[in-house]
């Protein structure tokens, strides 16, 4: 993995600050205040006016790639390809709950599971570039009546289906090999993406060409009728650094043995943790964590109780257990990673995903806990420019050496993609992963990324526009 070794300390305030808007005194505490006062000798030391972080490799900021093509948010560039739909003359300012500002947008009126597409202004070769966009769905729709919905692509100036590709938002739970959707998972508001389309695509048609493609669109199915926004959409050439996000859940007794062998590789982790655990038989020691800290990885916040069933909580209630395992990580000396929250078994519905935006989270991680059988998901974080991650990595039944092989084969397939399409690959594991065969496949997983070399190992908090793109 690309290691970074050193860091202006003064600078890191500054990128920390411009990229996360994180108020001082957070910065202050990140590395355990390593912005403005000397490490100890295991965590690093300053040399100079540089923080040395041989064992806290920190990720320095990316610049964003000019943008290629553009498609400004005016209603002159949308149109709907089916009678069900209208297109309004006037921008409409919708409220950005993601980010918290507000966006001038086109407003896509949808009667019927319309489709819709605004032209680029010349030809694309999406086979390496990135697509960068942000629509929002009607806030107060029925979630009931709300599927995943489609970005399309068309090539050579068509619109038909022959010349069109496209890939779904999966922010529906699908179950193994597809089919069917939980309707507690699927909410409106804002999505963001920024991806390189081509790996994901499906519904691919006979003529479609990757390599010319004139326009974008979008498709969201419903039974009703559905407001849809939709902000610039832009095209840059490619993630200047692509990467790997490598999860291990819940910090069980296996996870300091799984951290150690990563670190001797130079691989960095993101572990989450249950506050309300630890010290008890389901979660390593609170002074295993801190060792783990000190080695460089990242350990962010499972919540306080890992409530697997919230369907009777309200999202004041929700709000609060977000809060009081942020508050008992900041105590602790995991301010840092207080504010990425992962949800416990993918818990948490999206329908109440208000709650997470008047959290104190500055990053949601929402998690599936089965990988689907084509393994697509795993290839790129669907909200890479946004605070909200949806990520279909996580091994569950790696219980024997056999599973665990099988699983190693599909994060093996995401890595590899990333890698020749410049991306992130997120993978995940839980401490099963390890027990399965002694860590004999674990340790395949590692040393096989370690190989990676002009890859870097991400954090969680490290996927916000700006940091890779």
């Amino acid at each position: 993995m690309a290691e970074i070794k050193y860091l202006d300390k003064n600078g890191l305030a500054t990128v920390w600050n411009k990229v996360k808007g994180i108020i001082p005194d957070v910065v202050n505490n990140l590395i355990d205040g390593g912005a403005t006062k000397a490490l100890s000798a295991e965590q690093g030391k300053i040399i100079g006016n540089y923080i040395d972080y041989n064992n806290i490799p920190i990720t320095p900021k990316r610049v964003n790639p000019e943008s290629i093509s553009i498609i400004k948010a005016e209603p002159s560039n949308w149109t709907n390809l089916d009678a069900d739909g209208t297109v309004s003359s006037s921008k409409v300012s919708i409220y950005d709950e993601v980010y918290g500002i507000y966006r001038d947008c086109v407003e896509l009126n949808d009667n019927n599971s319309g489709r819709f597409a605004a032209s680029f202004p010349a030809a694309i070769d999406f086979s390496n570039k990135v697509l960068r966009m942000s629509v929002c769905l009607q806030k107060d729709l029925d979630v009931t009546k709300l599927q995943p919905f489609a970005v399309l692509l068309y090539s050579d100036g068509q619109t038909d289906a022959n010349h069109r590709a496209q890939f779904t938002e999966q922010y529906a739970n699908p179950t193994e090999g597809g089919g069917t959707y939980n309707p507690q998972y699927v909410r409106g508001g804002w999505f963001h993406f920024c991806v390189n389309p081509q790996p994901i695509l499906s519904s691919i048609g006979s003529s479609f060409d990757i390599t010319n493609v004139t326009a974008v669109g979008i498709h969201a199915n419903s039974t009703e009728s559905i407001k849809i926004y939709v902000d610039e959409v832009s095209v840059v050439r490619t993630m200047l650094q692509k990467g790997i996000i490598n999860i291990v859940d819940n910090f069980n007794t296996n996870v300091p043995n799984m951290a150690d062998y990563a670190s001797s590789k130079g691989v960095k982790l993101n572990l989450s943790i249950v506050p309300n655990w630890i010290g008890g038989s389901a979660s390593a020691s609170l002074a295993e964590i801190n060792r783990c800290k000190r080695r460089g990885h990242f350990i962010f916040n499972h919540t306080f109780n890992h409530i697997t069933d919230v369907s009777g909580l309200t999202e004041q209630q929700i709000v609060e257990e977000i809060t009081k395992s942020n508050s008992w990580m900041v105590s602790n000396g995991f301010a840092r990673g207080a504010k990425c929250i992962s949800n416990p078994s993918a818990a948490f519905p999206f329908s109440k995903y208000k709650a997470y935006m008047e959290s104190p989270a500055d990053i949601i991680f929402h998690h599936w806990t089965t990988m689907p059988s084509s393994g697509k998901l795993l290839y790129y974080p669907y909200y890479p420019m946004s605070r909200l991650l949806s990520i279909s990595a996580l091994d569950s039944n790696s219980s024997n050496h056999t599973e665990a092989q099988a699983t190693l084969q599909k994060m093996k397939m995401a890595i590899d993609t990333a890698d020749a399409y410049g991306g992130i690959a997120v993978i995940g594991s839980h401490g099963t992963f390890w027990s399965a065969d002694d860590g004999e496949t674990w340790k395949e997983l590692i040393d096989y990324i370690a190989t990676k070399t002009d890859m870097i190992s991400f954090g969680i908090d490290d996927i916000i526009e700006g940091n890779f793109v």
